[in-house]
C-alpha cells in the first residue's frame, strides 16, 4: 500500500496526457537516449528496477552492430556475470525492436520464459541463445495496421486498398487481438447482400497468433495456407504480421548473395583452369595443382602476382580487380554463417559482388547461371 508507481516507461506520462487530451495513444517513440556503456546500464537498472533500449543499442554496448555468434556469447556472459536478464529475449525480435533489462532478483521465475537466461553456475547453461530462424526474427515490410471492431466495413476497405493489404487484424480498445479480416471474407460476406459491417465481415477461419519467440518452421503450414499470421505479445496485443510476401522477401534476401557468390567464384575457376600449377600455387600456400583446389579467398593473392596477372590477360586494372576480391572475399566470410541479423551494410557489398561479376561475365562469356 506504500509502493509510489511512476509513469516512467515508454512516453507512458505524455501518452496518458495524450490520451486524456484527445483519447489517441500516440505511442512509444523510442527516441530515449542508450546507456553509454555497462556500468550506466547497471546503475540505471539499480536506480529504475528496469531499462528499456532496443537490441541495437543493446548489443552496441560491446561494440556489436549485429547477433553474430561471437556477439551472443560476449553479451550473454556479461549478462550473466551482472545479473541481468532481457525480456524478451534479444534474440526472438527485430534489431530495432525495444527489450526491458532488469535484475535477475526482480524478474519472476514463472512468468520469465520470454527473457534471457542467466540462471545457472555456468554460462554454457546460462547461455540458450541459439541460432533458431523465429517469427520474430522475419523483417516485416512495414508497421502493422489494423481496424478497432467499431470501426467502418469502408473504413478496413480504404485501408487495404490504399496499404495494399491483404488482411487487417481487428483490435479492441487495447489493441489486443479479435478477429481479422480478409479480401476474401468480404467477397464472400457480400454474396449474402445487405449493409455488411466490418464485424460481420471478418474472417470465419483465420490461423492462432504467434508470438515472436515461436520457431518460423512451426507455423509455416500456417503462412501457407492463410498467407499470413498476425503476431502478439503476452497479453494478446497486436505488434506486427508476417506476411508470404515478407518470408518471399526475407528468402530472397538471404539467397540471393549465395547465389552470386556461386556464380562468382564458377567464373573465377573457369579462367584460370588452364593456368599453370607453378602459377596457381602463388596464390596460396597450401598444396594446389589446380583451379577447384582454391578458395575464394584465395584469389586476391593469386591475381596480385603480376605473372598470374599477365597470364589472365584481362583488359582492367589490376590493383583495382584485386580490391575488388578482397572485398568480395571479405563479404562472403562475414555471410558464411546463418547469422541472425545480416551485415548492415549487407545492400552496398552485395552491389560491390554484382560489379564485380559483370566484370568476370566480360572475360568468362562461356559460363551461364547455376
Amino acid at each position: 500500500m506504500l509502493t509510489v508507481s511512476e509513469l516512467s516507461r515508454r512516453d507512458a506520462a505524455e501518452r496518458v496526457r495524450a490520451l486524456a487530451e484527445t483519447g489517441i495513444d500516440p505511442g512509444y517513440s523510442g527516441a530515449i537516449a542508450p546507456p553509454t556503456d555497462i556500468d550506466t546500464l547497471i546503475s540505471e537498472v539499480e536506480a529504475a528496477g528496469s531499462r528499456q533500449l532496443s537490441v541495437r543499442d543493446l548489443l552496441g554496448l560491446w561494440g556489436f552492430g549485429r547477433r553474430t555468434s561471437d556477439a551472443l556469447e560476449v553479451v550473454t556472459a556479461a549478462l550473466h556475470h551482472n545479473d541481468l536478464v532481457v525480456r524478451p529475449d534479444f534474440t526472438t525480435v527485430q534489431l530495432d525492436s525495444i527489450v526491458t533489462v532488469l535484475s535477475a532478483d526482480s524478474a519472476d521465475p514463472e512468468n520469465d520464459e520470454g527473457a534471457s537466461a542467466v540462471d545457472g553456475s555456468d554460462i554454457a547453461e546460462a547461455d540458450k541463445h541459439d541460432f533458431t530462424w523465429r517469427v520474430g526474427n522475419v523483417r516485416q515490410q512495414m508497421a502493422v495496421v489494423a481496424v478497432e471492431r467499431t470501426d467502418s466495413l469502408h473504413k478496413a476497405i480504404e485501408l487495404m486498398v490504399t496499404k495494399r493489404l491483404s488482411q487487417l487484424p481487428i483490435v479492441d480498445e487495447h489493441h489486443r487481438l479479435v478477429g481479422v479480416v480478409t479480401w476474401e471474407s468480404i467477397a464472400h460476406k457480400s454474396l449474402t447482400g445487405g449493409d455488411i459491417e466490418l464485424w460481420g465481415a471478418r474472417a470465419a477461419q483465420y490461423p492462432s497468433a504467434a508470438h515472436g519467440e515461436q520457431e518460423l518452421f512451426s507455423r509455416m503450414d500456417d503462412i501457407r495456407k492463410f498467407g499470413f499470421v498476425v503476431i502478439v505479445d503476452s497479453e494478446n496485443v497486436v505488434t506486427g504480421i508476417v506476411t508470404a510476401a515478407d518470408l518471399a522477401d526475407e528468402l530472397e534476401a538471404r539467397v540471393t548473395p549465395f547465389m552470386v557468390l556461386e556464380e562468382l567464384e564458377r567464373r573465377l575457376r573457369q579462367a584460370v583452369r588452364d593456368m599453370p600449377p607453378e602459377l596457381l600455387r602463388s596464390g596460396s600456400k597450401k598444396k594446389v595443382e589446380k583451379a577447384e583446389d582454391l578458395t575464394l579467398g584465395n584469389y586476391p593473392y593469386l591475381l596480385d602476382q603480376s605473372a598470374a596477372w599477365k597470364w589472365l590477360g584481362w583488359p582492367f586494372e589490376q590493383q583495382r580487380i584485386v580490391e575488388r576480391l578482397r572485398d568480395v572475399a571479405k563479404y562472403r566470410n562475414e555471410i558464411a554463417h546463418w547469422n541472425i541479423d545480416a551485415p548492415e551494410d549487407e545492400p552496398q557489398q552485395l552491389a560491390r559482388a554484382r560489379e564485380l561479376l559483370d566484370l568476370l561475365k566480360l572475360v568468362t562469356p562461356g559460363i551461364g547461371k547455376a
